[in-house]
């Protein structure tokens, strides 16, 4: 068989119980419409990467000097290598076998093809780095800004591997103007992505120093361990997951600098990306129950929806489990969920009163967790939560979209969350992040927040369809991550006419940004590459964080006996005197040790 394949349709009707064929209850057409492929076969050029970035190759291929295949070479090169499977045939002897058609000697197709390679590498991975950065992914050492500086290593080894000088941000620019009419919304991150680069390129060409001392270590440790001097393919993959070398640096340094000769497999970037593709497993139970325990319940009723600031109700006890965990029929309090912690309070019954420590979906319930003495099954209790805390919980979330959406507007539109935390007195906000913000940037996204708390804008929560929620506010909406349902609960802030934050959230929030109070940013810190996290409060515990501050000024006024205007001129002086007593330390220690010297001779 041969051909090209252009578009699929794959009719799932049927499974197969017991060598017969069932049909299912839910019959699934899986659509497969290459347009880039359409376009391929429209336009009859040999391979997508010319038919998709033909002005774009041609361009870089003049700047760079390099070769240009002939039209005869790139058709059998589009014909072999189409149909190659790496795992059976080498590329090798694909250069071999495109030489012999075209009559050429293999090393002059190789090094044709290699630079016809690296102009592909360029266009392609540059493109979708480019997609990748506009839309908040930071090149890291984990998730999905793994694959991020996968692709810009893939870039830079491809540069290095052909002996090319020219910066990698001039040539992601080129790119950039390439797609800056179709996408201009991609072009408008473009300063963010030339950064990025740029700081990616330096600490490529950093690694590059130190690869032959790093290698050298590696090769030794498994000489030491298995008495073979070597480096295995696990190596290779361990080298570029904890120190980002690539296959062919490592290679090249192994057989200049350490006599050895390694083979890099041919879909050694295949394997690697698919380590990091693997499924994310279940997160482990919050409670120690079996969902079969309460399958057979029917689905408690939300109250905390029907009204967030409902904290008294009454239900009925459907089921308790090793005395410790109860299920309503309804509730008002608040399960953990969306970074919220879980609400707090009391549940009253026949034989007195249990404290409700945690609140946990388990299936279609909700699980409280209680510490005391559990109610009777069937009876009705009275169910009393921690208002003040959860009016505290409310300022948080709304504080969070608040804060996030500041950020964002701060730093850059490629900032997207990557975890948070509502909690008290105290919540933490992780977001997407090159490097750590200044001082200026910081005091910019606090100001900003505050005005809109000050602004008192509405919190206008609605339950809209998925397809009518993301044609309205986009992609967006999911900064907490992705929502199941066909309708998602969308929270705004602000107006309609010119919202300031949209999300799809099932938290709890205040009526109007007022009722925050202030949002006071704790610290911010770097947690990991490309993540960086905001502690913050809101209310009365930004106030009570405020006052401990002015307490805390007050002792150091205090102590260096200054008044509060002059403290930090004060302080200075304490350091400058301390930095003169530690020169006349050092220089009667020197003339000590000289002394000793002296009398001991």
């Amino acid at each position: 068989m041969g051909g090209l394949e252009i578009a699929t349709l794959v009719f799932m009707h049927y499974r197969t119980v017991n060598g017969k064929y069932v049909e299912m209850p839910m019959k699934i057409v899986d659509t497969g419409y290459g347009l880039e492929r359409i376009y391929w076969l429209l336009t009859g050029k040999p391979t997508v990467y010319d038919a998709v970035f033909g002005p774009f190759i041609e361009k870089l291929r003049s700047r760079l000097g390099l070769p240009k295949p002939s039209n005869e070479m790139l058709m059998h090169m589009a014909t072999y290598f189409g149909q190659l499977d790496p795992e059976v045939t080498s590329i090798e002897k694909a250069y071999e076998y495109i030489a012999g058609k075209v009559g050429m000697d293999v090393n002059e197709v190789r090094n044709i093809l290699k630079a016809q390679e690296t102009l592909y590498i360029l266009s392609d991975h540059g493109r979708t780095l480019s997609w990748m950065m506009a839309d908040g992914v930071i090149p890291s050492n984990s998730g999905v800004g793994y694959l991020g500086r996968l692709l810009l290593r893939r870039m830079l080894r491809s540069m290095y591997v052909a002996g090319i000088e020219m910066p990698l941000t001039e040539i992601m620019n080129i790119e950039l103007e390439f797609l800056r009419d179709d996408y201009p919304e991609v072009y408008e991150e473009r300063q963010t992505i030339l950064e990025l680069v740029d700081l990616e390129e330096k600490k490529f060409k950093e690694l590059l120093r130190q690869a032959p001392s790093i290698i050298d270590r590696v090769v030794r440790d498994r000489e030491r361990r298995t008495g073979k001097r070597e480096l295995t393919v696990d190596d290779l993959m361990m080298l570029y997951d904890s120190q980002g070398l690539p296959p062919e640096v490592v290679r090249e340094v192994a057989s200049t600098r350490l006599g050895l000769s390694i083979t890099v497999p041919d879909d050694f970037y295949s394997r690697l990306a698919a380590r990091y593709q693997r499924q994310v497993g279940e997160e482990k139970p919050k409670v120690d129950i079996n969902p079969v325990e309460v399958q057979d319940l029917p689905q408690t009723r939300e109250l905390f929806y029907e009204n967030m600031r409902l904290f008294q109700f009454n239900a009925k006890v459907l089921r308790v489990i090793k005395n410790k965990y109860v299920v309503l029929d309804q509730t008002a309090f608040y399960p953990e969920g969306g970074g919220q912690v879980a609400d707090h309070g009391v549940i009253k019954h026949s034989r007195g009163e249990a404290r409700v420590v945690d609140v946990q979906r388990v299936g279609p319930v909700i699980v409280h967790v209680i510490e005391g003495e559990p109610p009777m099954e069937g009876e009705t209790v009275e169910g009393i939560v921690d208002a003040i805390r959860r009016l505290d919980l409310m300022r948080m979330h709304t504080a969070t979209h608040i804060l996030l959406q500041s950020i964002r507007r701060v730093l850059g539109r490629h900032v997207w969350q990557a975890g948070a935390e509502k909690n008290v007195p105290f919540s933490r906000l992780d977001v997407t992040h090159y490097k750590l913000p200044s001082r200026d940037e910081i005091r910019k996204i606090e100001e900003l927040a505050n005005q809109m708390v000050l602004a008192n804008y509405p919190v206008i929560i609605r339950w809209l369809g998925r397809t009518e929620a993301e044609s309205k506010f986009g992609v967006y909406i999911y900064q907490g991550g992705a929502v199941p349902g066909a309708k998602l609960r969308i929270v705004q802030v602000g107006p309609d006419e010119n919202p300031y934050d949209v999300e799809a959230c099932g938290g709890m929030h205040v009526s109007s940004t007022g009722e925050i109070g202030m949002i006071k940013i704790v610290r911010v810190e770097k947690i990991q590459e490309g993540v960086v996290r905001f502690i913050f409060t809101t209310g009365r515990h930004a106030l009570n964080y405020a006052e401990s501050l002015e307490d805390s000024i007050g002792e150091v006024s205090e102590l260096i006996g200054k008044g509060r205007e002059d403290m930090v001129k004060g302080v200075k002086e304490l350091l400058n005197d301390v930095s003169k007593m530690e020169g006349r330390i050092k220089a009667l220690t020197k003339k000590a040790v000289k002394g000793d010297i002296a009398e001991a001779m």
